[in-house]
């Protein structure tokens, strides 16, 4: 448990009276059931913090780190700029994945001189180049999450 998870739970609850998100996306993402979301955000907000990864909560075991997992993302990853992003992406397939600048520029159907520059600095590679390889880089991400399973 991190000293950010009631935190967490209170961001959770921010999103969905914002209408950020809606619990019954929380469960389609998560899988967790919407009663035992709904029971663990009825529940008192001091203690609610502390159950997330604990026993003594509506949630099952591992469904309080994918809950923090999701909201976490859903927070602090929204904030990360754009290109950086899309930087961050071709690293994770690089580093990651294990796939060579070639193997990118081949996959994402640009000049193998377009994926060494978004390695390099992101800002000198056009906008329309950097759509593409965020596109496109975003679905290899997810093919690879996918494989993994």
């Amino acid at each position: 448990m991190t000293s950010q998870t009631p935190h967490l739970v209170e961001e959770l609850r921010a999103m969905i009276d914002d209408e950020r998100i809606s619990l019954e996306a929380v469960h389609r993402i998560t899988g967790i059931e919407i009663e035992s979301l709904q029971s663990f955000l009825d529940e008192d907000g001091s203690q609610a913090g502390v159950d997330l990864l604990m026993a003594e909560t509506p949630l099952m075991p591992g469904d309080g780190g994918r809950l923090s997992t999701l909201i976490a993302q859903l927070t602090g990853g929204l904030q990360i700029d754009d290109d950086e992003r899309v930087k961050s992406i071709l690293e994770s397939l690089v580093g990651v994945c294990g796939l060579t600048e070639r193997n990118l520029a081949r996959l994402l159907e640009v000049d193998e001189s377009v994926v060494s520059s978004a390695l390099d600095d992101i800002s000198t590679v056009p906008a329309a180049s950097r759509y593409k390889l965020g596109v496109r880089g975003s679905y290899l991400i997810n093919a690879a999450n996918q494989a993994r399973r």
